[in-house]
């Protein structure tokens, strides 16, 4: 019970659909019915062609799960997994809206909102190894998918001393828990792509 109240808290803040109304607001569409029917930036950007809306939406998206942990901190407490609870909880009302047919995004701003309050090095870590995959492979959602996966090990690999100096009062161990739940809360965001990606490898072979 302790960790249930956060968690319905966040995911009631991150299920307001933000993207869903601007873009109605703005465009006079329904995202869900455009493009990919992601409610995100980059099928945003893709639908509209306007890079600014795009950027609007990521810092929405990341300031609304951001929101969501500093309420909690201010309302539960602030203990470390009671926010982060917030936080998971703000990604899945963000991915799974029920305010609109529980559709949504795939929870790249809002778990970068999260740690950006709750831990800053697993966004520097994210963003970086999101860098070197792109650069690779110049596909945005392998990019994505790989560097999610590779994430929580990356950190893990970090000296203890090292972590403590770079996010303090913060346990390292509990940085790379909360990377490991960012990292699953990004993959079930991608799973119809990495469903089409080995349909189209089993089809190949």
């Amino acid at each position: 019970m302790e960790y249930f109240l956060p968690l319905i808290f966040g995911f009631f803040v991150g299920s307001v659909p933000t993207t869903y109304l601007l873009i109605k607001w703005r465009k006079k569409l329904d995202i869900r019915n455009e493009g990919t029917g992601n409610v995100g930036m980059m099928n945003v950007y893709e639908v509209t062609n306007s890079r600014a809306l795009g950027f609007v939406v990521l810092g929405i998206d990341l300031l609304k799960a951001a929101a969501a942990v500093v309420l909690a901190g201010l309302i539960f407490g602030d203990e470390f997994w009671l926010m982060a609870v917030a936080g998971i909880g703000a990604t899945l009302g963000h991915n799974y809206s029920p305010w609109i047919g529980f559709k949504g995004g795939r929870g790249l701003a809002t778990t970068l909102g999260v740690s950006l309050v709750l831990g800053w090095v697993i966004s520097a870590v994210w963003i970086i190894g999101f860098v070197v995959a792109y650069a690779l492979r110049r596909n945005i959602h392998i990019g994505n998918i790989a560097t999610s996966i590779a994430m929580p090990a990356i950190l893990a690999a970090i000296p203890d001393d090292i972590m403590r100096a770079l996010v303090s009062g913060v346990e390292p161990r509990d940085i790379v828990w909360l990377s490991i739940w960012m990292a699953l809360l990004i993959l079930f965001g991608h799973f119809k792509i990495i469903s089409q990606f080995f349909s189209s490898s089993a089809e190949d072979r």
